[in-house]
């Protein structure tokens, strides 16, 4: 049976989380499936940056709906979601 790692993360603000370094620690992971919670920002705020969105996983963001209210980012590594859709 294959073991599947799951990050859950309290991110209290997703880019002040990634200028400390949270995308290269969660690289180093080798996370099957990653939420994050509380990113304080809506996705439109971080379409230009590729960092929020790595390149081994498929991203859903979940935008709140009142502004620096909780958000979600799940991301599902690629392998997995593409089992998930057949």
């Amino acid at each position: 049976m294959k073991v599947v790692k799951i990050i859950s993360f309290n991110a209290n603000g997703i880019r002040s989380a990634a200028r400390k370094g949270f995308y290269e620690w969660l690289q180093q992971q080798n996370a099957d499936v990653v939420c994050i919670q509380e990113t304080k920002a809506q996705i439109a705020q971080l379409m230009s940056e590729t960092v929020y969105f790595p390149q081994d996983y498929h991203c859903d963001y979940f935008d709140a709906v009142k502004k620096a209210i909780v958000v979600l980012l799940f991301m599902l590594e690629k392998s997995h979601y593409k089992s998930l859709r057949a």
